[in-house]
């Protein structure tokens, strides 16, 4: 099972995903936000559903791609909504009852084309594709992310509001929703045409901000009460700035924290790449 989150901000498309896939008796951790990329265009593409066949619509949409030279983002909203199409006419609808309900899926895509310089999110399933100006989700966990995200985000959110958030409502629907899980994977794709991905450090940091946040806003809710106080507007004042104290000491504790590991880290020798080929860290964009 998955959870998609994406956002498009001034700038850049945000898009996140959980990173487990499987059952109750088997999970394994995989990358659910694929790069495809080619000479005047860039996408990055997560699908939720049937996983074989969000795979089959990732390798038939990098081959349908590379015949368009280069693309426009209608071209390549139009490719990925023809070939998901294709794959439900040509094989999902041709299954067992049963077999086909199960293998429903649908993407949540982010991409880029130089000439119309900028970054768009849409939605495409079978016999559509629509361009998304608002946050959108899809998958498992879908009404906590949709809600979370309707209730915390403004209506531009910036593109690091975009991270933090995603990073926030991923971490929430794995605590609460089964199926999603693992490690939390965020990619960014920029008006420039750069496809960039959110070090596991960064999304760490702000999954901890994020609930240490949420932890104070709790706080408030049961102790902002004018009633319960009887009117006495100043120990309002004081409940607020203990609250505002126990946020700031959060951070600073927090803080000390990440100086001292990177104190560890950085006393430690640096051990030796494997002579021959340099590793590749992270996948191509071609």
């Amino acid at each position: 099972m998955t959870l998609i989150v994406g956002f498009p901000t001034p700038g850049a498309i945000v898009l996140g995903a959980d990173g487990e896939e499987g059952t109750s008796l088997h999970k394994a951790a995989v990358r659910k936000i694929e790069p495809i990329g080619g000479p005047g265009y860039r996408c990055a593409v997560a699908g939720s559903g049937d996983s074989n066949f969000i795979d089959l619509a990732v390798q038939e949409a990098k081959d349908a791609l590379k015949d368009l030279s280069p693309p426009t983002l209608t071209d390549i909203r139009i490719t990925l909504e023809y070939v998901v199409t294709e794959i439900y006419a040509e094989r999902i609808d041709k299954l067992p009852l049963e077999q086909s309900s199960d293998a429903q899926f649908d993407l949540l895509c982010a991409i880029w084309a130089e000439k119309d310089k900028r970054a768009q999110l849409i939605r495409v399933g079978r016999g559509y594709s629509l361009v998304r100006s608002r946050p959108d989700v899809s998958g498992t966990g879908t009404y906590l992310a949709s809600y979370l995200i309707d209730t915390l985000a403004h209506d531009v959110v910036s593109r690091r509001q975009a991270e933090r958030l995603a990073a926030y409502v991923i971490a929430k629907a794995k605590a609460h929703v089964q199926g999603v899980g693992g490690v939390t994977q965020i990619v960014v794709v920029t008006d420039e045409g750069k496809s960039e991905l959110v070090p596991k450090a960064v999304i760490d940091e702000d999954e901890f901000a994020g609930q240490h946040v949420m932890d104070a806003v709790r706080l408030l809710f049961n102790w902002m009460d004018l009633l319960n106080v009887n009117g006495n507007i100043k120990e309002l004042d004081n409940v607020a700035d203990d609250v505002v104290k126990l946020i700031k000491l959060g951070f600073h504790n927090r803080h000390q924290q990440l100086a001292e590991h990177i104190k560890k880290v950085a006393a430690q020798p640096i051990p030796e790449l494997p002579k021959g080929e340099p590793p590749d860290l992270l996948p191509s964009q071609e």
